[in-house]
């Protein structure tokens, strides 16, 4: 019996081996050759902002991707010199026109020091469930300007070869690319933070005179920690204010300024958590100051509404009210000019 069970046993395995062996060519040859997945995107996807930037009615980006050297990046992306950047498109595309499409993407320094350009044919033939997917790339110099950057995406369609390129609907901006400003030797921080300006920012350092005289031009700089991302972008007010009849100091504004970080050169919608950014502004003395006791007041705005960023002291050393930093500033008159 032990001699017969071996042989029935191993036929039988055999058998159910070729069975399996059938069945499973059945079911390929229903189901039709096997694909390999493509492969996903290793570098994270940002959102149009707002969600579904529209150039014209049959044309959306949907969403963008940047890699730095083949590095996923994070927005703000962060700009090398010699560096290569690729900037992953995807439109979402219903029925266009007929005709030849072509994407431009130019990457703008704020001040209009640099413009990067590269062009490439928006394939709206191969359109796969509404959506076409490219890749723009930028070869960086090697002497790139410091600052903030913005993508500017424009379509252009040819009617013929031979004629000139026409635009597609409006232009796409992403102002979300930078070069870090080297500020390592300006003002050193203090020896404890103080003051915050809504939840993003701190004031770690501070740089403002205590005495200027008519026709002077008093320089406030700061020293800002950056706590978290700043989705708006803010303007910086700085005012003198007086003469001070008293503590409270219910003067009148003598002279404002507004301005930007670095006059536009590094707007706070670039600023990364824990970056460390320097901001320098100035309002000049007029010579219809008389002397006294004055008041330079900073505040935080938001750029577009308008609507002052609260702040708090974190030390006995600040004055703030209202969401207002207050600094003490003493204008001389001619007899003390004369006694030095």
């Amino acid at each position: 019996m032990t001699t017969f069970r071996r042989p029935f046993a191993a036929f039988v395995g055999v058998g159910l081996v070729w069975i399996l062996l059938f069945v499973s060519a059945c079911a390929s040859a229903r189901s039709g050759p096997s694909t390999t997945p493509s492969a996903t995107p290793t570098t994270p996807p940002h959102a149009a902002e707002p969600a579904g930037m529209t150039v014209a009615p049959w044309l959306t980006l949907q969403e963008w991707r940047a890699t730095v050297d083949g590095t996923p990046a994070d927005v703000p992306v962060l700009l090398r010199p010699a560096a290569t950047l690729d900037i992953d498109l995807v439109w979402r595309v219903e029925t266009p026109p007929q005709g030849a499409y072509q994407v431009q993407a130019q990457l703008r320094h704020v001040l209009g020091r640099e413009v990067f350009q590269a062009e490439i044919p928006l394939a709206v033939e191969e359109v796969h469930d509404g959506v076409v997917q490219q890749r723009i790339t930028f070869a960086l110099p090697e002497k790139l300007p410091e600052g903030a950057y913005t993508l500017v995406l424009m379509v252009f369609r040819a009617t013929s070869p031979s004629a000139a390129v026409l635009p597609v609907g409006t232009a796409l901006t992403i102002p979300r690319f930078k070069v870090p400003l080297d500020q390592a030797e300006d003002i050193p921080p203090a020896g404890e933070p103080l003051a915050r300006f809504g939840d993003a920012v701190t004031l770690v350092g501070l740089d403002a005179p205590e005495e200027a005289r008519v026709f002077d031009s008093v320089v406030v700089r700061a020293r800002w920690q950056v706590e978290q991302p700043l989705a708006a972008d803010w303007t910086g007010v700085l005012s003198l204010v007086g003469p001070c009849q008293d503590a409270a100091c219910a003067a009148p504004t003598v002279t404002e300024i507004e301005e930007r970080p670095l006059r536009g050169l590094y707007p706070t919608t670039v600023w990364t958590p824990g970056e460390s950014v320097v901001t320098t502004m100035q309002v000049a003395v007029p010579p219809i100051a008389v002397a006294g006791e004055y008041q330079l007041r900073f505040f935080w705005r938001e750029t577009e509404s308008n609507k002052r960023i609260t702040a708090e002291a974190l030390t006995a050393t600040v004055e703030i009210e209202d969401g207002v930093l207050r600094l003490p500033l003493r204008v001389l008159g001619e007899e003390s000019e004369e006694s030095q």
